[in-house]
């Protein structure tokens, strides 16, 4: 029996698990340092509202319909109101909505109208290679003009949380690149794209799904085909022979003929140490940002345009830690009580690192104070919870392409060791449920 020993039991690990177990011939072990699985994918009921930690909803990629399919769970799939199409930038104090398409964006105050026009005109820009770890700024500036930066940033922080003149393109948002490769232009490769998902009849589907419990419906799915060991921290690991050995803390050996790390880098980094000193200290070298979540219920307010649609996100010029809101009870049933909103507002990132220790009280006056000025909500809410969690989302900062290239020749030297998770390419949800290569076993051996 082949055995595949998985460090972490997070999306990426679970979903690993669930595809190998599918193998007989394979036997897969899971440990997890902590009480319960899915890491960051918590659905935690408060009140009656539901207070997702991590990923809000799910894109219905096609790794994922795969996966559910697998799974057997179609039918607790819950889709996204139509209005979630409909999102909100913040700048100078106020909430604008973002444009359908181009000819909306020509006549919305989203950004000035040199930097609309401009923008358009990236139809005619000529295709030119920026440089191997070029910027999202120095991409968007290249291709849309520098007066689109901001708002790119508004919503790269929606994504990564992230400084958008540090995160390097071909790392963040690859797909991108691609488009322009192809078509020369990423306007006119987006609308061939989208031409070709309607030729499809992908158009249809819903943009964002969760599940009827909440997300963590998805972490419960896969633990009822993949039985982690939770409470059973790795705390060293090594190679003897063929075999990897790992060493919990509680004194236990177990070992296998495949490891897949699916843990943070950082933590990776740690658990890697006397394996390869050169692999941990890239590792170590994968910043991430921390995020402060904080939910806000109150009585629905059902003639207040602003509060509909997914939420808003604002520019990084503005003055105040909150990075954007997510508009919770507007995206799914379930969310608040009967006649209640569900507000999930995101402070912190890589801009603001120092709202992570800053005063309960601080943070929630910052989240309701952003929420009221921008959204025109009442300032009463009935509901407040926070949670705070320290390195949230990895940052593909410029380097990091090259970072993955050291990484990937340092892994190769090891058989049988894999690297899974958002640390290294893709931070969505999506990109972790994927269908995993099994390493020839010959190979491992």
């Amino acid at each position: 029996m082949h055995r595949v020993l998985v460090i972490g039991a997070g999306p990426a690990g679970l979903a690993h698990a669930f595809w190998r177990s599918r193998d007989p011939r394979t036997e897969v072990v899971v440990l997890e340092a902590s009480d319960r699985p899915g890491g960051n994918v918590l659905s935690e009921r408060r009140d009656g509202y539901l207070c997702e930690w991590g990923p809000q909803a799910v894109r219905p990629t096609a790794a994922f319909e795969e996966l559910t399919a697998a799974l057997g769970v179609e039918d607790l799939l819950v889709p996204s109101r139509p209005s979630v199409s409909r999102r909100w930038v913040g700048r100078r104090g106020r909430l604008i909505e973002m444009p359908s398409g181009p000819g909306g964006f020509l006549t919305s105050g989203v950004v000035s109208l040199p930097s609309r026009l401009r923008a358009i005109g990236e139809l005619f820009v000529r295709s030119s290679e920026g440089a191997v770890d070029e910027s999202v700024a120095d991409f968007v500036a290249r291709r849309f003009g520098k007066g689109m930066v901001p708002l790119a940033g508004a919503m790269v922080s929606g994504i990564f949380a992230g400084k958008v003149e540090d995160l390097e393109m071909r790392s963040a948002f690859p797909a991108m690149l691609d488009i322009e490769r192809e078509s020369g232009s990423v306007l006119k490769g987006m609308a061939k794209r989208a031409k070709a998902r309607k030729a499809r009849g992908e158009s249809s589907k819903p943009s964002l799904v969760t599940f009827d419990r909440g997300m963590d419906g998805l972490v419960a799915a896969l633990c009822g085909h993949v039985a982690p060991r939770c409470e059973a921290p790795a705390q060293r690991i090594g190679r003897e022979g063929s075999r990897w050995v790992v060493e919990l803390a509680s004194g236990e050996r177990v070992d296998g003929d495949e490891l897949v790390v699916t843990v943070p880098a950082w933590i990776a980094a740690e658990l890697l140490g006397d394996v390869d000193a050169d692999l941990t200290a890239e590792l170590a070298g994968i910043p991430s940002a921390p995020i402060v979540n904080v939910y806000l219920g109150q009585d629905r307010d059902a003639g207040n345009d602003r509060l509909r649609g997914f939420g808003f996100l604002l520019d990084q010029s503005e003055a105040t830690a909150v990075l954007g809101t997510i508009y919770a009870s507007e995206l799914f049933d379930g969310h608040a009580p009967d006649g209640k909103s569900l507000f999930r507002v995101m402070l912190g990132g890589a801009r603001h690192p120092g709202v992570l220790d800053a005063d309960e009280q601080v943070v929630r006056d910052a989240a309701a104070a952003a929420l009221v000025s921008y959204g025109r909500a009442a300032d009463e809410f009935d509901f407040v919870h926070t949670v705070r969690i320290p390195r949230a989302i990895p940052q593909y900062v410029r380097g990091h392409g090259a970072r993955m290239e050291r990484i990937d020749a340092r892994v190769a030297r090891h058989p049988g060791l894999v690297l899974a998770g958002n640390s290294y390419r893709g931070v969505a949800l999506g990109d972790q449920l994927g269908r995993p290569t099994p390493l020839d076993v010959a190979e491992v051996a």
